[in-house]
């Protein structure tokens, strides 16, 4: 980085380099577990960001400043160099200034650190309001001097305004610069003064017709941090460096900087060997001074010829050991000729005034392509980093899209496999209930009979046991449906590792709570407000050839006819009448000692008068079938059918009854689909309850699926912008090229 680099300077002689042309540009950490949004991607942390700013907005009026120099058709030359290094004096001799009555005018020289100030030498032409030579001391405001840019200082002076100065004699400049408030009051002294005359008009630097210039003599680089600064700020504003090297010391530090500084833009600086005669070993100090102009600034070297020149000092005759000397060491400066400085000015001329494309086009040019170069790096740098984070990020993408897809189809399956679970229980549930309520009255105990008499407690007891009876069903059916529905939901949790501690407490008690609600709100159970069977005179009789049969017989049923008359066979239900006769015949004649016990030989003494009966058929057994005889004989035999039917009725009665209301409570909860509106009851509630921890775990499966989901669309997110970044710098990296070609287009006559 040849403009860009960043530097934090705490003195003149130490520095922290955070990135320079030496030194490699690391990429910036990239730590995913850190990386949670775009700000965590930017290059550089705030502090870094503010300075890289900073330097921009420097650059910028740099720029500003150099635009201004190029359109300027003057010049302006720069003395610098360290504190006692002959800067005054080449100043004096390169000048040879005279003021308006002719006398000689040199600048102070060996200027103290406390009263360090720069001084511009102009052609007193130039000074439009008075027109003669003259100090004008510029006003130092707060407000304009705070960064004390010379440029700025430059801008708010006006000659013909001489509220923004102060003047002076010109015989009281070194007064000047050895006042200690000089620095405090103003800013920049600037002298008008006037050449020596024996000088032709060609060979001025001041004043040629051509390229005017001026002069500046700054103070040492090495006075104090603050001087070497304010000289750095000023490079844009100089056409020309001309650096004065003490032959004793060579390029130290101080000076070593500022050449750093101003190759930035400035391809040729002059060096002025200073004390050279002095040097024993003139080969060796000729060879390590003009190694460190070869490693500072190449192009200078290239052309050391006209751009390094040796001056030597004599004491004899020199401003220094004058009787008004002040004791810096001075450039010859008497009436003899000087062959190198007379070669020395020749070339300064020669650069400001015939090649003026060196000291005005060629920095500027040298800057662009600087800052153009800056800026590729810096892009192509970014470029690199920015990719390596699309990498990373991709690759984040990459690992989180199959984590995706794995937590998806596990919360699919999971869910077929609650639903499953849920419609077996629902299923298991449903034919449980439909199963227990329509087999509730397969298996009556029925209560007491106590007689004819006891006939309606009979009835109520009959109609409260059956109720009880499909009640006491719909109650286990509730009990299996808690049972089921704790075990599913154990299972539920299960299926998603969910540990004990962390299950939600179930209430199963809580369960079918609205019937019991609505129970306790009325007097008759809920369970039956739909079943209405109602008791039916008719329903205390249920005669039937079998039953009478079994009376006649044994007064009991011989055959096995239960209440619920569902054990009989399909074939004894399909048999005919004459069948079911016959065959209860057929077993009292394989059990012949049935009829001595049974009530037929009694009913039939009874009822025809016993053995006269017998003797009368014996006797007058054709007699007998007259037609009053057969009436007789028909008359007595239905008096006594109409005694044994109304016998077996009565004795039927406790068989009949319960058997009648089973049938009418069979019919009802048929006609109504009680046990599928239990069921479904039951089933609804339990599915309600399993629906909990489902909709639970759905949540939570969810809840882990968006969070990766949004991980996800984070990175995408940063991808996104990356991308925009990268695209952004690669068009800005082609303008860069774009705008160096057209700038390497444009040919400097240099030569």
């Amino acid at each position: 980085m040849n403009l860009l680099n960043l530097d934090f300077k705490n003195s003149s002689k130490a520095k922290i380099l955070t990135r320079s042309s030496v030194s490699p540009c690391y990429e910036s950490s990239f730590e995913d577990e850190e990386l949670k949004t775009i700000e965590d991607l930017k290059i550089s942390d705030g502090t870094l960001t503010t300075t890289f700013l900073s330097k921009l907005s420097t650059l910028m009026q740099h720029f500003s400043n150099l635009t201004k120099r190029v359109t300027d058709p003057n010049s302006k030359i720069l003395i610098c160099g360290d504190l006692n290094s002959g800067k005054s004096s080449f100043v004096n001799k390169l000048l040879n200034l005279k003021n308006i009555d002719g006398q000689c005018i040199t600048s102070p020289i060996d200027q103290l650190p406390l009263t360090s100030i720069f001084i511009e030498f102009r052609h007193y032409n130039f000074n439009y309001l008075n027109k003669k030579p003259e100090i004008h001391a510029i006003l130092k405001k707060t407000e304009v001097d705070a960064d004390n840019n010379l440029l700025n200082i430059v801008e708010n002076y006006d000659c013909m305004d001489p509220e923004t100065y102060t003047t002076f004699e010109l015989n009281k400049l070194e007064e000047l610069v050895s006042d200690e408030s000089t620095k405090n009051n103003y800013s920049l002294l600037v002298a008008y003064v006037n050449e020596d005359s024996n000088i032709q008009k060609d060979q001025s630097l001041l004043k040629n017709g051509v390229v005017d210039c001026s002069v500046i003599d700054s103070p040492g680089l090495n006075v104090d941090d603050f001087v070497t600064n304010d000289i750095f700020s000023k490079q844009e504003t100089i056409d020309l460096i001309i650096f004065i090297i003490n032959a004793e010391n060579q390029l130290t530090l101080s000076g070593k900087d500022f050449i750093n500084t101003a190759k930035a833009e400035k391809n040729f600086i002059f060096f002025i060997i200073n004390k050279f005669d002095q040097i024993r070993d003139k080969e060796r100090c000729s060879k390590l001074i003009m190694n460190q102009v070869q490693e500072l600034t190449p192009l200078t070297y290239k052309q050391h010829d006209d751009f390094v020149h040796c001056v030597s000092s004599r004491e004899d005759d020199s401003p220094g050991n004058s009787p008004h000397g002040n004791g810096d060491d001075s450039i010859k400066n008497n009436s003899k000729p000087d062959v190198d400085f007379d070669k020395l000015r020749n070339s300064i001329k020669n650069f400001v005034v015939l090649k003026k494309s060196k000291n005005k086009l060629l920095p500027s040019q040298t800057f662009l392509n600087n800052l153009l170069r800056d800026l590729y790096f810096l892009t192509d740098s970014n470029i690199k980093i920015y990719n390596n984070r699309i990498q990373i990020v991709t690759d984040k993408i990459k690992k989180i899209r199959p984590e995706i897809d794995s937590i998806s189809n596990t919360n699919v399956d999971v869910n077929k496999k609650i639903d499953y679970l849920i419609d077996n229980v629902i299923d298991s549930g449903y034919d449980f209930v439909k199963n227990a309520i329509n087999g509730s009255l397969d298996d009556v105990t029925l209560p007491e009979y106590k007689g004819i008499t006891n006939v309606y407690d009979y009835i109520l007891e009959n109609l409260e046991c059956m109720n009880d009876k499909i009640e006491q069903s719909v109650i286990q059916s509730e009990l299996y449906g808690k049972q089921i529905t704790i075990n599913a939901v154990s299972q539920i949790y299960d299926l998603n590792n969910i540990p004990e501690n962390d299950r939600p407490i179930f209430d199963h008690d809580m369960m079918f709570n609205s019937r019991t609600k609505n129970q306790s709100n009325t007097n008759e159970p809920s369970l039956f407000k739909d079943i209405n069977v109602w008791f039916e005179l008719t329903d205390l009789f249920e005669p039937s050839w079998e039953g009478f049969v079994n009376f006649l017989v044994n007064g009991g049923s011989i055959v096995n006819d239960s209440l619920t008359g569902e054990k009989k066979t399909n074939d004894s239900e399909n048999m005919s009448l004459f069948t079911k006769i016959f065959s209860q015949f057929e077993f009292l004649y394989k059990n012949p000692a049935l009829i001595f016990n049974s009530r037929i030989p009694t009913l039939a003494l009874y009822s025809l008068g016993g053995s006269k009966i017998i003797n009368n058929l014996m006797v007058y057994g054709s007699s007998m079938l007259t037609w009053n005889s057969i009436t007789n004989i028909a008359t007595t035999l239905l008096a006594t059918s109409g005694c044994l039917v109304g016998a077996y009725l009565i004795n039927d009665l406790p068989r009949a009854l319960p058997y009648n209301l089973i049938s009418k409570y069979r019919e009802t909860l048929k006609d109504i689909d009680y046990s599928h509106i239990q069921a479904i009851r039951v089933t609804k509630d339990i599915r309600r309850i399993l629906k909990i921890p489902q909709l639970e775990l759905i949540t939570k499966n969810n809840l882990k699926l968006f969070n990766i989901k949004e991980k996800e669309k984070n990175w995408q997110t940063i991808l996104k912008k990356l991308n925009n970044n990268v695209a952004f710098l690669n068009e800005y990296q082609k303008e860069v090229v774009n705008e160096q070609q057209k700038l390497m287009e444009i040919v400097l006559e240099l030569d």
